[in-house]
């Protein structure tokens, strides 16, 4: 008897991974076949020229002519961790659209991958299956996936981030902290607004180390090589912009300057103006301007991307809805009830990513993007649509735990309805996500 049901749990086991298997290469493929279709479609020539898009092939290949630069008034220039990934494939491929867009299609297909092993690391296999599909079908990710943009391969590096950051505590393991830390620091090595995941990363880190010292009188020994990877990516930072530019901090003080003047004195295409004065109505000065010149402007851009149909009349509600040309359609209408699910149910694995949702929107609304003493000044984070990417992973997350949980719940009686609901919920999100606008 114990030899054959020894059998029947492997022949489960053995099923259960060629489904997971089987599942994640469709959604490659999938993904493969959606880059090339979208860059052959929707990838108009006048944009891969006109745009930051057309900056970036340009800076890898002066890196592989050795005539690259950093230069504090041109911020494109510090985003290394875009730049030299590019300018490998460059160097293996040739110049074409596809290599230049390379680096982005293997960040999009890299975390379909990894948002399925971070799915059953928070909880099981039908999680990550779960987050792998939502994340191939995520209209503002899969709208970066073909560009040349470095959003995606921050959000794949975010990813990653939280998958070693959840290995390191699960598996004990030192190497796993090591790239955890140094996975954090590269996030604003390849676009300026990751430092966003590193402030709260570390407000997490420090928590987390708080709680252990309190409860154990020490961290543990594998959580202190997160420390040591954040010093030696750091460190490289240093060097790298020391020798290409002479200013080894130029990653924080260009993008500073730059984000700050930016929610100074920009209020069109979708940005609008980030100061105290216009939030709160305390008169700041901002930089040159007095505050009667820059205020004014909304801060609904995230409320209007997470739920863009909330002043929809209820009748048309559902037409909208099923064909609509948004880019993050109803993900975020699923993405509250499953995060106050999980709180219900008390699921303590997905607790950093409700962390992470909640305090990044915070910020994403609040936080500065810099501080000034003399003249007084607390400038905002320029506000743009698409730094709404900087909550995808949790979002997704906290959506797939919650479905999959709730699956999981209930008596035999309750499975079938419980099912038909997630099935229910899994397709809608998904057939509403098919017809976004994805091109950016």
């Amino acid at each position: 008897m114990a030899r054959t049901r020894s059998k029947s749990v492997k022949s489960k086991d053995t099923s259960r991974i060629w489904r997971n298997r089987i599942i994640l290469m469709a959604l490659i493929v999938y993904g493969l076949l959606f880059c090339a279709y979208q860059i052959l479609n929707n990838y108009p020539p006048q944009y891969r020229l006109t745009s930051d898009d057309a900056t970036y092939p340009y800076l890898a290949q002066r890196f592989l002519n050795g005539t690259f630069r950093e230069y504090n008034n041109f911020i494109l220039s510090e985003r290394i961790l875009q730049i030299l990934p590019m300018a490998l494939f460059i160097k293996v491929f040739g110049v074409s659209i596809y290599s230049t867009s390379g680096w982005n299609i293997l960040s999009y297909l890299g975390m379909v991958f990894v948002m399925f092993y971070l799915g059953r690391a928070l909880f099981n296999d039908m999680a990550g299956i779960f987050a792998s599909l939502l994340t191939a079908f995520y209209p503002l990710i899969a709208s970066m996936a073909y560009l040349m943009q470095p959003d995606m391969p921050m959000v794949f590096f975010s990813a990653l981030f939280a998958l070693s950051l959840v290995y390191c505590k699960n598996k004990k393991s030192k190497g796993w902290g090591l790239l955890c830390g140094m996975l954090l620091i590269s996030l604003p090595l390849i676009t300026p607004i990751g430092a966003v995941i590193v402030i709260l990363g570390v407000i997490y880190l420090i928590a987390s180390f708080a709680y252990e010292y309190h409860k154990y009188a020490g961290v543990r020994q594998e959580e202190k090589y997160i420390v040591y990877g954040m010093i030696f990516a750091g460190m490289c930072a240093l060097i790298f912009n020391y020798m290409f530019s002479g200013n080894p901090v130029i990653t924080v003080t260009a993008s500073s300057d730059f984000y700050g003047n930016v929610g100074c004195g920009s209020n069109q295409n979708g940005i609008v103006n980030t100061t105290l004065y216009n939030k709160f109505g305390i008169p700041v000065s901002c930089g040159n301007q007095s505050p009667s010149e820059y205020a004014g402007g909304s801060a609904n851009v995230y409320i209007d991307e997470m739920f863009s149909y909330v002043y929809s009349p209820f009748n048309d509600l559902l037409l909208q809805l099923l064909y609509s040309k948004d880019r993050t359609t109803t993900y975020y209408y699923v993405a509250i009830p499953a995060l106050l699910y999980i709180f219900k149910k008390k699921e303590k694995n997905a607790y950093f990513m409700a962390f992470w949702l909640i305090a990044g929107l915070l910020y994403l609304s609040f936080g500065p993007a810099k501080i000034s003493f003399y003249p007084p000044a607390y400038l905002f984070l320029e506000e743009s649509w698409k730094y709404i990417v900087i909550v995808a992973v949790p979002t997704i997350l906290i959506i797939s735990v919650a479905l999959a949980k709730f699956l999981g719940a209930g008596g035999k009686k309750q499975r079938a309805f419980r099912l038909f609901l997630t099935v229910l919920i899994i397709l809608f999100l998904l057939i509403t996500s098919m017809d976004a606008d994805l091109f950016i």
